[in-house]
């Protein structure tokens, strides 16, 4: 302030030789020029003092170390220093440079600008920005003497990505100090910041705000606001990659992809970032790796997972989001299936279930009447007749024994040739698969893998020798598809892939995974260099997993549940396929049995009639025999009564004689 005060002095002594200097000439011209260097000296003398006590008030703890401009060093020395900490100040003049920041202060800098000249400003800012530790959340407070040239300065800052800039200059006609600032991603600001008219019609998404200032502490709140609190819709642009054959580069605005190649708990944590923060998903997908739209700052985020080693740190920044990957070996089944799948999968389909139901329903049926509708009974019998038990139901009808028969070829034909595959599959050592990198390099098998995984490959020295160099084959973005495309063609081959491209996959019947994995690295997502949103998606990611939402993607993704399935039924692995009897060799017996348990049945129904008949007509021989004896009882009766009467008359006329 000492240089202030000085330069004020040298005006009152110009402003009062003028007064003096009767014969000059000039005297009117010399003492407006005074007069207007003075007037401005106090609105600058006013305006320090204000920038002085909103740097102490509200920015103390971040002025160290800060950089200002040479016409305001005043400022800052005037600020009340830290007995255990003393300011590191960088002063900027005409020869200022960037390096001189990185090679002496590791913490990004506060700046006190001058805002006088636009040009010179923005010469500034373009060699601030180029040093290494420059950050969009460093201060910039940026002092102008015309409160009209606040909009310009901030839409340079804007430009930068500087969202805490702030413009202080003197509104003339209340002689107040006004403090100008900007929000990037929606007009909302606290009071008592006031919304700013911007003349034209300009799409971009920002908002000016400006409020007198007053030497109290409680403007502290409202300068430092959270801008990020409110986005508003806010479009975040991230990239994508698909693996289909989708247009070379598409966007979609308001929503993210539906890729099946992209594991669920990506998906839904793009899903709670953009849900929480309020914020509108423009999702740009391309085919191909490339890094540049996060290099240049065109896309905000990269949705492609990536190992943390192959990330490019120089320009883009890892999110708080890891994802523990590794790689697993894919191959062609030797012939090794679990039993029951085999048999299911081979013997039970529509057909052949049909058929057998319906023949065993008949013989069910036939049993059941010969039973005299006793159910017990009848279950019992034909659990007996799977078993080669013998039988409680009577055989003397025609239909039980037609169906005992048929019944009986239809069990010798089933049940050897389950039993038999049954037997076979469990009497046979288990066949091995390939599980181990060990077995690629013994069995000879041709090795796929991404380009990525050379190092890895080759440093665990098993194809070390120049002539086993031909087993390994090096391939660009790597994935599922390809894999499954090779190993069916060709059986003597085998890839080494990462699970990321297995969470949300189907792995083809005829391809074994191995049961362990090699390689685990972490996978990241990152975003552009000095992205201003990074450290509000980073605490929406952290809460994300804090509450268990990535665990819960991880243990019920498809990769973890194949090796706990595949370590259960390991012990039920079956051996070489071998030439049997299967049920197609028994085609056409399914299509006489069925005919001949027709057959059986209207047998059994004509016996039914048969025996209803028998049953009627023997009620009718015994009704009749019963109404011929009482015929003959009643003759019986009326010959001996017409005897007895003779007899009488007979022994009356002897009487008589």
């Amino acid at each position: 302030m000492y240089a202030s005060l000085q330069a004020r002095k040298v005006l009152e002594y110009e402003y009062a030789a003028a007064e003096k200097n009767t014969w000059c000439p000039d005297k009117w011209t010399l003492w407006s020029s005074a007069m207007t260097r003075l007037v401005s000296q106090d609105m600058f003398l006013q305006i320090f003092t204000s920038i002085r006590q909103l740097l102490e008030m509200c920015f103390a703890d971040e002025l160290k170390p800060v950089a200002v401009t040479v016409d305001l060093i005043d400022v800052v020395y005037e600020i009340p220093k830290n007995e255990t900490a003393e300011p590191s100040i960088i002063v900027i003049d005409d020869h200022f440079l960037s390096k001189v920041i990185k090679e002496y202060y590791p913490r990004h800098p506060s700046f006190v600008l001058s805002g006088d000249s636009i040009d010179g400003l923005g010469k500034i800012i373009r060699e601030i920005k180029s040093a290494e530790i420059w950050n969009p959340k460093s201060l910039f407070v940026i002092v102008g003497t015309q409160c009209q040239d606040s909009i310009d300065v901030l839409k340079l800052m804007w430009r930068i990505e500087a969202i805490s800039s702030f413009f202080i200059c003197q509104e003339k006609s209340t002689n107040e100090t006004l403090i100008f600032t900007f929000n990037p991603f929606s007009n909302y600001a606290p009071e008592p910041w006031q919304q700013v008219e911007i003349n034209g019609d300009s799409k971009d998404r920002w908002t000016i705000f400006s409020q007198f200032f007053v030497n109290d502490a409680e403007i502290c709140e409202s300068i430092k606001f959270d801008k990020s609190v409110r986005l508003d819709r806010f479009p975040i642009k991230s990239q994508h990659l698909s693996f289909k054959d989708f247009p070379k580069k598409y966007v979609l605005i308001g929503k993210l992809p539906d890729f099946e190649n992209w594991p669920s708990v990506y998906k839904d944590l793009f899903e709670t970032l953009h849900l929480v923060t309020n914020s509108t998903p423009e999702s740009y997908v391309n085919t191909d790796l490339d890094y540049r739209s996060i290099q240049f700052g065109t896309n905000d985020l990269d949705a492609r997972v990536l190992q943390l080693k192959f990330v490019p740190l120089e320009s883009s920044d890892v999110m708080a989001f890891y994802d523990q990957g590794s790689y697993v070996i894919l191959t062609r089944k030797q012939s090794t299936v679990p039993v029951m799948d085999e048999i299911v999968d081979g013997y039970f389909n529509i057909w052949t279930a049909t058929m057998s139901g319906f023949i065993l329903m008949m013989i069910l049926v036939v049993i059941y009447v010969n039973h005299h509708h006793h159910l017990r009974n009848t279950l019992s019998d034909m659990l007996s007749l799977m078993l080669d038990i013998d039988l409680k139901v009577p055989m003397n009808l025609l239909s039980m024994q037609l169906s005992f028969f048929f019944a009986t070829v239809f069990m010798l034909i089933f049940n050897p040739v389950l039993e038999g595959y049954l037997f076979g599959a469990l009497a046979k050592p288990v066949s091995q698969q390939v599980d181990t990198l060990e077995q690629l390099r013994e069995n000879k098998l041709h090795v796929y893998y991404d380009y990525i995984m050379d190092e890895e490959i080759i440093m665990t020295g098993l194809w070390s020798d120049t002539s086993d160099k031909k087993y390994l084959h090096l391939e660009d973005d790597f994935n599922y598809l390809e894999c499954e495309r090779i190993l069916l063609q060709n059986a003597s081959t085998a890839c080494v892939i990462s699970t990321f491209h297995l969470n949300l996959k189907k792995i083809h019947d005829d391809i074994h995974l191995s049961k362990y994995s090699y390689f685990n690295e972490y996978e990241v997502l990152f975003s552009r260099k000095k992205w201003p949103l990074k450290d509000k998606f980073d605490k929406v990611a952290m809460n994300f997993v804090e509450t268990g939402h990535a665990d819960y993607h991880r243990r019920k993704s498809l990769f973890e549940r194949m090796l706990q399935k595949k370590k259960i039924i390991d012990r039920l692995k079956t051996a070489e396929q071998y030439e049997q009897l299967d049920f197609g060799y028994f085609e056409y017996d399914y299509l006489i049995i069925p005919l001949i348990s027709s057959w059986t049945i209207l047998v059994l129904i004509i016996e039914i009639i048969i025996k209803k008949f028998q049953t009627w007509n023997k009620k009718r021989r015994q009704k009749s025999i019963s109404q011929k004896s009482q015929i003959r009882q009643r003759i019986a009766g009326l010959v001996r009564r017409m005897t007895g009467c003779c007899r009488s008359d007979r022994t009356s006329r002897v009487k008589i004689a």
